[in-house]
């Protein structure tokens, strides 16, 4: 058959579009979003700023104005500004400055060259650069998609900053007024971490696990020479923290502790003589070490006394390397006649950040160690002392953000927080009233019959993850140390007689524990690497089982473990596990299984947040693990060990925190209600239930309570609908396969009593089944769908399969003879139509509102009564018919013009790319050539529009959703060749943010077959999902469902990672990335 040009134009524009939009305009099978009334109240700051030294990440000090003076910083977030503050000897505050943008501050420093002081505040887009001049806060810079990480100042006045990007870590220069991007010092690496600046070069080091590396950039050409390291330097992470003095520059590590020396003139790594174990009455002898072990991980000193380095020790407190004397390094509390005879306490400067030597300090006769902490306070240490002199910065620090939340048994609401102030909320839904519980930050909370287990972060390896009993009168008390490498207690639920504790071990390792403790008796088992290499973040109880999750998450700056996380069981009696891999995202950098929360409608089953994945399981008496529902990825979740997640069941609906809000879910399809989202104030976080309806969460530093009114959620397992074939009508024999409509998530199985098939419904309410082969006959079918927790359902139907034979409802289709089809006819006359057909056929023409008929006469001939055409192009339908018989039709296109000397591409006019509308019946409007058919196709809708000759058109309107679409309009002239143009325009509520994409259909790593591929995932509604590879992009947009499909795209075989982008219109886009081996 001869594909006509209006055929042409359909099924190219079918293959080209239909998969972008069809999915926007076809409603979900199941779209049952959960009713909920209720209230959201604002509970206030549950553990407030105190004046005890506030969490600055970054001091310095130097001379503004002829002071010495001392510069922290204070973080902002939870709706607070970040702020800068100096602060002279005297312990008087000289200055205290919000920063007006950018809220995460990590670098500071005094500038001896222009007497100033540099900060960088980071936000999520931006690096903001500022400048203090002893007077007044000024913004001198900004760097765009980059975080700045450390600062470092030249005596000559100018400022070097290195910065974090994924694999795009760079050097900044800010010079004279002018901020300069140098590059990548160190290609491929993410962070320039450490800098050090001396009168010709700036050294640089990474942060990378096992990759140390050490760069020299020249500062006036540029060029950059990577120095060789020894093994137990490249071993580690980073030079974390560097600093020159003299000939050398001395090399803080993590992850392992260590101080390197690096002789800048001889080009070499220098030996130490430590004698850290020297004191009066221990003759000297020589202790060279390669480098220095055991070094708290704060800064180093620069030169003073024109030879010395300081540096504090672990277990040794401040010691003093001699530049002049072998790097000889001794404690300043021991002394010997010879280099050391005023010593002073060493636990007298803990955590010192920056060092000056000082002369004249108030109070002090001769020189003094003037020291910062990162909580904000000034150390004054002198030869001899009894005691140093301490300042506090008198500035109230923020609010403690909330970083876990827990219940008691007496209903109140446990605030844990994180870092400093210290302590414990305790909310009482009762009174309202908030008490502060004295206590470190609290990682986790659990009941022991009538009291509160909670778990703390001391940040000291020695004494680690503490305990702590709060029987609900007086403060919590210290019971005992988990220890064994462990640090955070994030999980706790009580077995019989004893806690399960899960933790998440010390920094820069992997390998949580499960621990067993028994609060009566103090008796701790501690099983580390229970799941190898995995930290152990939610757990529930089932008898004498322990019912678990994982995470591939180690401690701080650890890298994760190439392993997905896990759900798991543990028998306490006999020591048996059992595990599971849920499904979760492939996409992520940590994979793990938070919230596990028992389903209270159904025995022994729980629902999880499976790396994005909310999911219910099934665990049997023996601890075997099955999964019952996966309701699919919720983008934006993520949480390494699971504090921020939260899953709650109120009248049988779920409640969940996701996406960084508070949802209602359907536990059934997925569907789900926002009922509180991210504010200024912060995203949602975590989640615990009081009583029978009310919900608490926080946002930052502060608490809410959601109280649920009513919760509805249709939760109903329907029967399978068949759509494909059409049962009612009689099918060819051959292979049949089947396809229809159910309860998304429930399984679907066709029987014919002797052979089954089944299929997994879609997230779009669809099923298709592999075919099966029927042979002429009639066949009985039934199709059940089952799910657990809900009857099986079933539809009955009866397939009839038949040869078909020709009979009078065979005739062909009219073909018009006397206009040029498909070519140019003059406009602006009367067309009688004449053609060929089935003698005894009906054949009816119609353009718009004008019918003509005729009937075929015995010689296949007809001719019809004129109509008038005037300028204009399209499809005219010839349509035979037969009384009883399915009608046919022939549409043929043709254009009423007179043909132009030129062809362009048509242009949308009625619609932008970059604006929102809303959607209901649009009509486009455009330009394009004179006599040109223009023609457009948005899901089931085909409109077609002849150019006028002026050059416009306008669509007969289509349907429009509230959701974005793209398509394609296909210009067509004969004699010159087909135009496209493609266009994007936004339906709907433009989003605030757009998350990198979820893919769902693949894992990372996993095998494909070769040839053309479909990926499917999760993103945020109405942003657009795109994926470039071997030089072609396919697109689509995200649905409300949050779901998304790409068009199939043709995969090579090898191994190929893919990166998937997903962007709005005045957004940042994000993206991830996704690696898969095609095999043939």
């Amino acid at each position: 058959m001869t594909v006509t040009p209006a055929r042409r134009t359909l099924s190219s524009l079918t293959a080209l579009v239909v998969l972008l939009v069809v999915a926007l305009t076809l409603p979900s099978a199941h779209a049952d979003a959960p009713v909920v009334t209720g209230s959201e109240t604002d509970l206030g700051v549950q553990i407030p700023g105190q004046l005890t030294g506030l969490r600055s990440e970054d001091s310095d000090q130097g001379t503004v104005d002829g002071r010495h003076l001392t510069f922290f910083v204070n973080n902002g977030g939870s709706g607070n500004k970040a702020r800068f503050f100096a602060m002279d000897l005297a312990g008087k505050m000289v200055a205290e400055i919000h920063v007006p943008q950018g809220t995460d501050v990590k670098a500071l420093a005094y500038s001896p060259g222009t007497k100033s002081v540099f900060l960088a505040a980071n936000s999520a887009t931006y690096a903001f650069v500022y400048e203090w001049d002893g007077e007044r806060l000024t913004k001198v810079g900004s760097i765009a998609n980059q975080a700045v990480v450390r600062i470092a100042a030249a005596a000559d006045g100018a400022v070097y900053l290195g910065t974090y990007a994924p694999s795009n870590g760079r050097l900044f220069r800010y010079r004279g007024g002018t901020l300069s991007d140098l590059g990548q010092p160190m290609s491929g690496e993410s962070y320039v971490r450490s800098l050090a600046v001396d009168s010709a070069n700036v050294w640089v080091s990474n942060y990378r696990s096992s990759a140390a590396k050490l760069v020299r950039v020249n500062r006036s050409t540029g060029a950059r020479t990577t120095i060789a390291t020894p093994a137990a330097f490249s071993s580690q992470w980073s030079a974390f923290h560097m600093t020159r003095a003299g000939d050398y520059l001395f090399l803080r590590m993590v992850n392992e502790p260590r101080l390197f020396a690096y002789d800048t003139v001889r080009n070499r790594f220098e030996s130490f003589d430590d004698q850290v174990a020297r004191d009066r009455a221990v003759p000297e002898t020589p202790n060279v070490r390669p480098y220095i072990d055991g070094i708290s991980p704060y800064g180093i000193s620069p030169l003073m006394e024109g030879r010395y380095v300081y540096f504090q020790r672990s277990g040794a407190g401040i010691m003093r390397v001699d530049l002049e004397d072998g790097l000889k390094a001794i404690r300043v509390d021991k002394w010997h006649g010879s280099d050391n005879t005023n010593p002073w306490p060493s636990a007298s400067v803990p955590g010192p950040v920056s060092y000056a030597w000082l002369s004249g300090v108030a109070g002090r006769s001769g020189h003094s160690l003037v020291t910062t902490t990162i909580d904000a306070k000034v150390y004054v240490n002198t030869p001899g002392q009894s005691a140093p002199v301490v300042m506090t910065l008198p500035a109230r620090d923020a609010p403690s953000l909330i970083n876990r939340l827990g219940t008691d048994e007496r209903g109140n609401v446990l605030a844990g927080g994180f870092d400093l102030p210290e302590g414990v909320g305790s909310y009482s839904p009762s009174s309202g009233a908030t008490t502060i519980l004295n206590g470190p930050q609290m990682e986790g909370f659990g009941s022991f019959g009538s009291s509160t287990v909670m778990g703390g972060y001391t940040g000291n390896s020695s004494s680690s993850a503490p305990l702590y009993v709060h029987t609900g009168t007086g403060q919590p008390t210290l019971r005992t140390y988990i220890n064994n490498s462990q640090e955070r207690p994030v999980a706790m639920v009580q077995v019989g007689q004893r806690m399960a504790i899960g933790t998440v071990p010390i920094k820069n390792q992997l390998g949580g524990a499960l621990s067993l403790w028994n609060p009566s008796t103090n008796a701790l088992t501690v099983k580390r690497n229970l799941i190898p290499d995995h930290s152990i973040i939610s757990l529930a109880s089932q008898g004498d089982l322990v019912v678990g999750g994982s995470s591939n998450t180690g401690g701080t700056g650890s890298t994760p473990a190439g392993t997905v996380g896990k759900i798991f069981t543990y028998d306490t009696g006999s020591g048996a596990l059992k595990t599971f891999t849920p499904p979760g995202a492939s996409s992520a950098t940590y994979s793990w299984v938070a919230a596990i929360t028992p389903d209270p409608t159904q025995t022994n089953h729980y629902w999880a947040l499976s790396t994005g994945y909310l999911i219910q399981f099934k665990v049997s008496s023996t601890g075997s693990i099955t999964l019952t529902r996966n309701l699919g990825a919720f983008p934006n979740t993520s949480s390494p060990t699971g504090k921020e997640l939260g899953i709650a069941i109120v009248d049988g609906t779920l409640f969940a925190t996701v996406g960084q809000g508070l949802s209602a879910i359907n536990p059934v399809t997925g569907e789900q209600t926002v009922l509180a989202s991210k504010t200024a104030t912060g995203p949602v976080s975590g989640l615990v239930k009081v009583g029978a309806s009310s919900l608490y969460y926080a946002r930052g530093a502060r608490l809410y309570e959601y109280r649920v009114g009513s919760a509805t959620s249709t939760a109903s397992l329907a029967a399978p609908v068949v759509t494909s074939p059409d049962v009612s009508a009689p099918v060819a024999p051959g292979s049949i396969a089947f396809a229809g409509t159910g309860t998304k998530n429930s399984t679907v199985e066709v029987s014919d009593g002797s052979r089954t098939r089944s299929a997994l419904v879609r997230d779009d309410g669809t099923w298709e089944l592999a075919g099966m082969d029927f042979p002429s006959g009639s066949h009985d079918l039934t199709f059940t769908a089952t799910m657990s927790g809900f009857a099986p359902r079933t539809t009955t139907v009866t397939l009839t399969v038949s040869t078909t034979t020709g009979d009078r409802c065979s005739f062909a289709k009219p073909v018009p003879t006397n206009i040029a089809v498909g070519g140019y006819n003059p406009p602006n006359k009367d067309y009688a139509f004449e053609g060929t057909g089935t003698p005894g056929t009906l054949v009816t023409m119609e353009s718009g509102s004008r019918t003509r008929t005729a009937t075929v006469r015995d010689d296949g001939t007809w001719s019809m009564n004129p109509v008038w055409f005037g300028w204009w192009s399209g499809m005219v339908p010839f349509t035979a018919s037969r009384e009883g018989c399915a009608s046919r039709t022939n549409e043929v296109t043709a254009w009423f013009v007179e043909k132009p000397s030129y062809h362009v591409p048509t242009l949308l006019i009625s619609h932008t790319e970059s604006d929102w509308y809303s959607g209901g019946d649009i009509a486009f409007k455009g330009k394009g050539t004179p006599g040109a058919l223009v023609t457009f196709l948005i899901g089931n809708q085909t409109r077609f529009a002849a150019v006028s000759s002026t050059g416009r058109w306008t669509m007969r309107a289509v349907a429009v959703s509230d959701a974005p679409v793209s398509f394609q309009l296909l210009s067509e002239l004969p004699g010159y060749a087909d135009q496209t143009a493609s266009f994007d325009v936004h339906f709907g509520e433009a989003p605030t943010s757009v998350a990198a994409p979820l893919v769902t259909s693949h894992s990372q790593g996993s095998t494909v077959r070769a040839g053309d591929v479909v990926f499917s995932g999760k993103g945020t509604p109405r942003t657009k999902i795109s994926l470039t590879t071997s030089g072609r992009t396919v697109t689509t947009y995200v649905r409300e469902s949050g779901r998304w499909d790409l068009p199939s795209l043709p995969l090579g075989t090898g191994t190929t990672t893919l990166r998937f982008t997903a962007s709005s219109p005045n957004l940042y886009p994000a993206s991830s990335a996704l690696t898969v081996s095609a095999t043939p």
